[in-house]
């Protein structure tokens, strides 16, 4: 499996507070959880596109995922 890893425009990294996410992305945001971890996404319809972060119990970011659903 390749990874690659993509710049945030918002300046958010892995291990950074989720609260800093939800500060600069605002409240409209929808939760999640997925094997055991707590995930907050947002949503961009105008592109077709979700940001998705990952975090564990401390709520710090563990992962970032950001889903293109217009790709084949």
């Amino acid at each position: 499996m390749i990874q690659t890893i993509i710049q945030i425009p918002k300046g958010i990294e892995v291990g950074d507070s989720i609260q800093k996410a939800k500060d600069l992305y605002g409240n409209r945001y929808y939760t999640r959880i997925e094997q055991g971890v707590t995930i907050i996404g947002y949503v961009d319809k105008k592109h077709n596109q979700s940001l998705e972060f990952w975090c564990d119990s401390k709520n710090k970011i563990i992962l970032y995922r950001l889903d293109d659903n217009s790709m084949e």
